[in-house]
C-alpha cells in the first residue's frame, strides 16, 4: 500500500503560496514603479520638474537599479540646474552600461559648457565624437567653445564639419563662421558669410541677426581703425586749491606740506593720440602720446603742462587678459614753465574672467619720480587685487 507523506505536501504548498504572494507583490511593486515613471515623464514634458523629481524618486525606491529611471533623474537634475548631480548620474550610467549610455558624453559636455568649465567640456566632446562621429551637434558645440575662447582657427573648421555632416546646420554654422571672421576684424569675409547665411532661409531669426550685423559692420570698420585722437576741455572752480602743482593735478598724492587756503578757476585741456602697431590673434601692441595742461587764472605757480609718451602690449585669451604698459612723463610747472618732474612708470594689469560675470583684477604699478627742483626724488609702488561681483 502506497503511503503519502502529508508533511511534505504541506511544505510544498506553503512554498508555492509564499512564491505566489512574493511574485504578485513584486509584480504589483513593479507596476507601481512603472506608473510613477510614466507620471514623471509626463510632468517632465510639462516642465513641472518638482513633481517629476518626486515621481522618479518613487520609481527608484522600488527599482533602484533601473537605468532608464536613472537617466530621467539625470535629465531632471539638468533642467533644474543641479548640474553636479546630473553629471554624477550620467557618469554612473556610462560606467554601468557604456554601449547604451555613451550618448550621455555629449550631455555631460554641454553641462560643463554651461558651467564654463571649458577644458572638461572639450574632453567630453572628444569622447562623444569617437562614439558618434556623424553627430553634427558635437562639432557645432565644440566650435562654439573655441569661439568663446577666441580660438578662431580651431572654431571655423568645426563649424564647416557640422555643415558637412548635417545640412540642417548650414545656416547656423555659416552664421557662426561669419562671427569668427568679424571678431578677427576680417569684415569683407564676414559680410560675405552673413549674406550666405541669409540665403539659406531669409525669414528666420538668424537671417534677421545677419542683416543687423551687416548694417553694423560699417561702423565697426571705422571703430577698428588703428589710430585714435581724443581731446577734451574743461573748466572748474576750486575753493581749496592744493598749492602744489603736482598735487593739485593729482599726479602725486597729497603730502600735507602745501597749504590749501586759496581758491581759483582752472582750465584743463587734454589731447591724446594713439596708434595700434600690431594686432595678431590674441596679441596687440601700440603707443600713445598725451599732452595735459592745467592753467589757473591767478595761481600761476600751480600751472602745469605734461607730455606723456607710452607703449603697451596686451594679451587676450579667455579667461585671461593681460596688459603691460610703460610710460615716460615730463612736466613743466609755474607760469614760467620751469622743469618740474621726470617720471618713469611700469604697470601690469592681469584680469581673470570667471563664470557668471565674476572678474578678478590684479594691478601692479611702479613709478620712479625724478624731481627737477629741490624736491627729493622718490618712487611709488602699488599692488592691488579687486574682485568684481555682479549683483
Amino acid at each position: 500500500m502506497k503511503v503519502y507523506n502529508c508533511k511534505n505536501k504541506v511544505t510544498y504548498l506553503i512554498i508555492i503560496l509564499f512564491y505566489m504572494c512574493f511574485y504578485s507583490g513584486f509584480v504589483f511593486a513593479q507596476d507601481k514603479a512603472k506608473k510613477a515613471f510614466e507620471r514623471a515623464k509626463f510632468e517632465f514634458e510639462a516642465e513641472n520638474y518638482d513633481t517629476a523629481l518626486l515621481m522618479i524618486n518613487k520609481a527608484l525606491e522600488v527599482d533602484p537599479e533601473n537605468l532608464e529611471y536613472k537617466y530621467y533623474l539625470a535629465l531632471i537634475y539638468e533642467r533644474t540646474e543641479k548640474f553636479r548631480d546630473a553629471v554624477s548620474v550620467f557618469e554612473n550610467l556610462i560606467k554601468t552600461s557604456p554601449e547604451k549610455y555613451s550618448k550621455t558624453y555629449f550631455q555631460i559636455a554641454m553641462i560643463y559648457a554651461k558651467l564654463e568649465e571649458n577644458e572638461q567640456a572639450m574632453s567630453y566632446l572628444k569622447k562623444a565624437k569617437k562614439i558618434d562621429p556623424k553627430n553634427a551637434s558635437i562639432y557645432f558645440n565644440e566650435g562654439i567653445l573655441f569661439l568663446k575662447l577666441m580660438n578662431y582657427q580651431e572654431a571655423i573648421p568645426l563649424f564647416e564639419k557640422a555643415k558637412q555632416v548635417d545640412h540642417n546646420f548650414s545656416q547656423i554654422a555659416t552664421f557662426h563662421i561669419g562671427l569668427a571672421y568679424q571678431r578677427q576684424k576680417k569684415y569683407k569675409m564676414a559680410k560675405k558669410l552673413f549674406k550666405e547665411a541669409i540665403e539659406y532661409a531669409p525669414e528666420t531669426s538668424i537671417a534677421k541677426d545677419c542683416k543687423q550685423i551687416i548694417s553694423n559692420i560699417k561702423g565697426e570698420k571705422t571703430g577698428g581703425r588703428p589710430w585714435s585722437i581724443i581731446t577734451s576741455l574743461s573748466f572748474q572752480y576750486d575753493d581749496n586749491v592744493y598749492l602744489d602743482a603736482l598735487e593739485a593735478a593729482d599726479i602725486r598724492r597729497y603730502t600735507g606740506a602745501a597749504s590749501r587756503d586759496k581758491s581759483d578757476f582752472c582750465t584743463n585741456f587734454n589731447f591724446m593720440g594713439s596708434y595700434r602697431l600690431l594686432k595678431f590673434n590674441m596679441w596687440e601692441a601700440g603707443f600713445s602720446y598725451t599732452n595735459t595742461q592745467f592753467i589757473y587764472n591767478d595761481l600761476g605757480d600751480n600751472n602745469l603742462i605734461g607730455n606723456i609718451g607710452s607703449i603697451y602690449t596686451t594679451f587676450d585669451r579667455n579667461p585671461v587678459w593681460l596688459k603691460l604698459h610703460y610710460e615716460f612723463s615730463y612736466y613743466f610747472a609755474t607760469s614760467d614753465l620751469e622743469d618740474k618732474l621726470r617720471m618713469n612708470s611700469i604697470e601690469s594689469i592681469l584680469v581673470l574672467r570667471e563664470k557668471a560675470l565674476f572678474r578678478t583684477e590684479i594691478r601692479a604699478l611702479y613709478q620712479d619720480m625724478e624731481f627737477l627742483d629741490d624736491t627729493p626724488d622718490t618712487y611709488h609702488v602699488t599692488i592691488g587685487i579687486t574682485q568684481f561681483i555682479p549683483i
